[in-house]
């Protein structure tokens, strides 16, 4: 280690340790950000994929929709003429 410690061995021990103690705190903080964000990249693409899916099925109601209104014209011209 290039800390400066005192040359008191049990000041040095009490040091060293809370050193440890904060580096795997550190550790452990970088852990849960990176879970976390890769979390959330799971989140964001599942709402993508819902928007997507909800995009599509509209397109197809709007066919279904358009395919019944042509229907529904010609029996009216049928039933005018």
């Amino acid at each position: 280690m290039t800390s400066a410690f005192p040359n008191d061995s049990g000041e040095r021990e009490a040091l060293v340790l809370l050193q440890d103690i904060s580096t795997y705190l550190m550790l452990a903080c970088g852990v849960i950000y990176i879970f976390s964000g890769v979390l959330c990249i799971g989140c964001l693409k599942r709402a993508r994929q819902a928007k997507e899916i909800t995009r599509d099925q509209a397109i197809k109601d709007l066919e279904e929709l358009e395919r019944r209104r042509g229907e529904l014209e010609e029996l009216l011209i049928a039933e005018r003429v």
